[in-house]
C-alpha cells in the first residue's frame, strides 16, 4: 500500500484529508517519495544526484518529477521548482 499525503497551497500535510478552509487554493496527493524529491528538487539537485541521495536509478527518479509535474500542470522543472516553493515545499533538514 503507497502512503499518500495531502497537500494543499499552505503547504499543510494530512494523511488523512486536506483542510478545508479558504486558504486551501488547491490540493493533491503526493507520496512520500515524491515529497522527498520534491524537496531536492528545490534546491537545485540533478535528477542524477537525487538518485545518488535516496539510492535510486536516475530514470525512477525522473518519472517521479514528471508525476510531479503533470499533478502541478508545469511544463518544465524550472516552472516546478517555482510551484513547490509557492506551496512551501522546504528542503530537508
Amino acid at each position: 500500500m503507497i502512503r499518500t499525503r495531502k497537500l494543499t497551497s499552505n503547504a499543510t500535510f494530512s494523511q488523512s484529508t486536506a483542510r478545508n478552509d479558504s486558504t486551501s487554493v488547491s490540493t493533491f496527493a503526493i507520496t512520500t517519495r515524491q515529497l522527498q524529491i520534491a524537496q531536492r528538487v528545490v534546491v537545485g539537485k540533478t535528477a542524477r544526484e537525487i538518485a545518488t541521495d535516496l539510492s535510486l536509478s536516475r530514470r525512477t527518479v525522473e518519472s517521479h518529477i514528471d508525476a510531479l509535474r503533470n499533478r502541478l500542470d508545469c511544463v518544465n522543472r524550472c516552472q516546478l521548482t517555482a510551484k513547490l516553493v509557492h506551496l512551501g515545499i522546504e528542503p530537508e533538514e
